[in-house]
């Protein structure tokens, strides 16, 4: 096999090339004349918003991302008006790295006219329907390869192989990812299906804008979308991997941001979890319906209103699930440019901490298993001590390292307000710290307090949500709650509803209460 590829590569750059354009632009036809460049998935350049990159990550794609089927590339000559001129004939390709491919193609029987721009269009993986603006694919196409775009203009010249550098391709669909945090894996979840609702049928080959761009990295990635096809609203089922990780899903693009109001985009998760071994092995089955959005999503993981965003071309679409409950689903979400140009560093690091959120007058430590003895969580206003009747309880945080945390409450800060003390390990005295020294202490016990700012009318009562966000250092500028009010099916703090993620506060008059 060695020496067959070597005898390949022989006989390709051992051809000669002889001239087709004289210096008056006529076509003599003397011999073949030949073009040869490489194609792009994954250069590894600085990218602008505008363009390609930020404010997203870089995803490495697996070699299916990368796949040219053999016999599935086509080069078409453009003007530069955009009329199509001829197809590169006899069409040789090899793939020279990981995502990078040489091209060699003869251009004989187009008409050019040297010194003359034209548009040198590639697709990959396309099919054999004629090359036009208005191509497409079915999204049943993207089990077996992905259909990919790209441009360049060049100024064509006299030499009979003229080599036009790099062509960057552009894939002309969305990957959607669903993953298990490796916590979640440990505790013995699985991934038993996913399902997609609300997508096309159907893409273009061609993103919008294509005819103005000189190149394809001229191609605006975050207003490339251009729909075609059937709106679909019945389940599509994801390809769950062999260990039940993760499920993958490769799609057209859809304007969710538009129709997200009556038909979003959803995603429908079965998980299984094996608790225990052997003969005394169980597992229980959870289902949750449209459990993850493409939208944005507030610190307490609710869908912020009209946040939907859309699913474009050349961008992976990555949920992580981090923890499963009664309330549902605690998901991690990255959008990410498709380019390899820098590996995403997947590192789900959840923190560490002490769950449930302990009581004041509770053993911190050594806790028993059922958290049944709980007060009710409750506060007064009181103007001349404001912390005695304030609720107060008891975090730690111990991993990973320099993890930051934040006591949080949905009310406004001009009714409520939380003040944290840090405990010595010394003395256990409490010194007052703000929300920028909330970090990770393996050691340290924090005393919150939430505090009332008003009073309520006698035999008033409020209830106030409570809860500790931490930043997610694996995705940058997003916040989640934390799980402080017990694990799945073991609620602990009493009347706090069925969100493990929120303890809520119950607020009573001062006046005439005990």
């Amino acid at each position: 096999m060695r020496i067959k590829m070597k005898y390949i590569l022989m006989i390709l750059t051992a051809m000669i090339f002889t001239a087709c354009v004289n210096d008056n632009g006529s076509c003599l036809d003397e011999g073949v004349r030949r073009l040869s460049f490489r194609i792009d998935m994954d250069e590894a350049t600085s990218r602008s918003r505008a363009s390609w990159g930020s404010p997203y990550e870089s995803e490495e794609g697996v070699d299916f991302d990368k796949l040219i089927k053999h016999d599935a590339l086509r080069i078409v000559i453009a003007d530069i008006d955009n009329t199509m001129l001829g197809e590169v004939d006899n069409i040789l390709h090899w793939k020279e790295s990981d995502g990078s491919y040489r091209v060699l193609g003869e251009i004989t029987n187009i008409k050019l006219t040297a010194g003359v721009t034209y548009k040198i269009l590639v697709l990959a993986n396309c099919g054999t329907a004629a090359v036009q603006e208005s191509m497409t694919f079915s999204i049943s196409d993207l089990s077996n390869a992905i259909p990919m775009w790209g441009v360049l203009n060049a100024e064509l010249t006299l030499e009979s192989n003229q080599d036009l550098g790099t062509i960057d391709l552009l894939r002309s669909a969305a990957k959607v990812e669903v993953v298990l945090s490796p916590e979640l894996i440990a505790q013995g979840y699985a991934l038993n299906s996913a399902g997609l609702r609300n997508y096309r049928n159907a893409g273009y080959v061609y993103p919008y804008g294509w005819t103005t761009a000189n190149a394809t990295k001229d191609i605006d990635q975050e207003n490339c979308l251009i729909e075609t096809g059937e709106l679909v609203s019945s389940l599509k089922a994801m390809s769950v991997n062999e260990t039940r990780s993760a499920a993958v899903l490769y799609m057209p693009e859809y304007g969710n941001a538009v129709y997200g109001a009556t038909n979003p985009t959803s995603i429908s998760i079965e998980v299984n979890k094996t608790s225990g071994t052997g003969d005394g092995a169980t597992t229980e089955t959870r289902f949750f319906e449209d459990a993850i959005k493409f939208c944005s999503y507030d610190a307490s993981g609710l869908a912020i209103f009209d946040s939907n965003y859309n699913i474009v071309r050349n961008h992976i679409y990555r949920y992580v699930i981090a923890g499963v409950s009664d309330g549902g689903l605690e998901v991690v979400y990255m959008v990410a440019d498709w380019e390899d140009a820098e590996e995403y560093p997947y590192i789900l690091d959840y923190p560490t901490y002490h769950n449930p959120v302990a009581p004041d007058d509770y053993n911190r430590v050594q806790h028993d298993a059922n958290f049944d003895n709980y007060p009710d969580p409750m506060m007064k206003y009181n103007p001349l001590e404001s912390e005695k009747d304030a609720f107060s309880c008891w975090f730690k945080m111990s991993a990973p390292l320099g993890q930051k945390w934040t006591p949080v409450i949905r009310e406004s800060e001009a009714d409520y307000i939380i003040k944290v003390y840090k405990e010595s390990n010394i003395d256990r005295t409490l010194t007052e710290v703000s929300n920028d020294a909330l970090v990770a202490d393996a050691d340290c016990w924090y005393n919150i307090k939430v505090i009332p700012q008003k009073d309520l009318e006698q035999g008033t009562t409020r209830r106030v949500k409570f809860g500790i966000t931490y930043d997610m250092s694996w995705h940058t500028g997003s916040t989640q709650f934390l799980f402080i009010n017990g694990a799945a099916n073991n609620i602990t703090w009493p009347n706090s509803g069925d969100d493990p993620k929120i303890i809520e506060i119950q607020h009573v008059a001062s006046v005439g209460s005990s």
